[in-house]
């Protein structure tokens, strides 16, 4: 539906044991981190690797209009 540009990668490259925040609010003219969609209760999202393999995904309930989500915990094994 939706793939992170590669035009800025000082934006949209993930540093190791970082993130970056995307937002799902169909206003891509806000910048390159903005999606062509919004998020609604019972979506699922889904990520990839470049040779289209999944690397995670999570399905969620209704969200709260400006109010930001994050993964608990991040996935991270590293201490």
């Amino acid at each position: 539906m939706w793939q992170v540009p590669h035009t800025n990668p000082a934006i949209t490259t993930v540093a190791s044991h970082g993130y970056i925040l995307i937002w799902a609010d169909e206003e891509p003219g806000e910048g390159v981190l903005h999606t062509t969609f919004a998020l609604g209760g019972g979506d699922q999202i889904n990520l990839y690797d470049s040779d289209m393999n999944p690397i995670d995904s999570i399905v969620f309930g209704s969200q709260a209009q400006n109010k930001s989500y994050g993964r608990l915990p991040d996935g991270n094994d590293y201490r």
